[in-house]
């Protein structure tokens, strides 16, 4: 049995109103992007994306996890 009907995909999300994946990926991207961007800077998912954490809240860690005596701060960087 040979089918002769065809259907491209493209056919088929222009009759569903819908958008190609691979052009709708990119802008959900970069629009997640924009709202880490905004986040405040101590918050784990702008933490993972920039890949540092801000000064103060390292210096906090490092101060729960030793104690006072070694947060000490050299130029560069904690004891």
């Amino acid at each position: 049995m040979i089918c002769l009907d065809h259907i491209t995909s493209e056919e088929v999300l222009k009759a569903a109103g819908s958008t190609r994946l691979q052009d709708l990926v990119p802008e959900r991207r970069f629009r997640l992007e924009g709202h880490i961007v905004r986040l405040p800077d101590h918050r784990h998912s702008k933490t993972a994306i920039d890949g540092h954490q801000p000064e103060e809240h390292v210096e906090e860690v490092v101060q729960r996890k030793h104690g006072d005596a070694h947060s000490k701060k050299t130029s560069d960087g904690f004891i």
